[in-house]
């Protein structure tokens, strides 16, 4: 996170100057997409995890997990929409930054457009993680120790 903090103190310091602005901007639009791709990546192999432990869970996992591991299933898909609807605007908005950094007219339209944007991402993100009236049993079980606990029980085809 320090390097995005240093990156962004760039891009504040640059804005007098052409050149370097286009530097920044392209390392910010190349950090949002590494981001977004490393995010995307973590979460559908956690999406993954789930679904191979649904899918045996006659077996592998207690009758009190099912119902938590749904609602893990269903957060996570929203988490991914969250991260898509967040980190690809960011993406777009540093790329046509880097391409048309002369028109500052339009670079901050567009940044006010994408951070308007982004009130809805935090009100869907805060949404999605929202308290519920009542958890499922075991809900704060981590869902790698649940996969090593089938493995140690047993089922080593479950690659974690």
């Amino acid at each position: 996170m320090g390097v995005i903090y240093l990156v962004y103190s760039a891009y504040f310091l640059s804005s007098d100057f052409g050149t370097m602005t286009e530097v920044i901007n392209f390392t910010l639009a190349l950090i949002y997409a590494v981001l977004g791709l490393s995010n995307f990546k973590s979460l559908s192999e956690q999406l993954n995890l789930i679904k191979m432990l649904t899918i045996q869970a006659d077996n592998a996992v207690p009758v009190a997990f099912i119902d938590s591991l749904k609602l893990k299933k269903n957060m996570l898909n929203n988490l991914k929409w969250v991260l898509i609807l967040f980190f690809i605007p960011r993406f777009l908005l540093y790329s046509y930054t880097f391409m048309n950094s002369q028109d500052e007219f339009a670079n901050v339209r567009l940044q006010t457009y994408v951070q308007f944007f982004e009130v809805f991402i935090f009100n869907f993100l805060l949404w999605v993680f929202r308290p519920r009236k009542e958890w499922p049993d075991y809900f704060s079980l981590g869902i790698g120790g649940l996969a090593n606990e089938a493995q140690r029980a047993g089922r080593p085809e479950m690659d974690i």
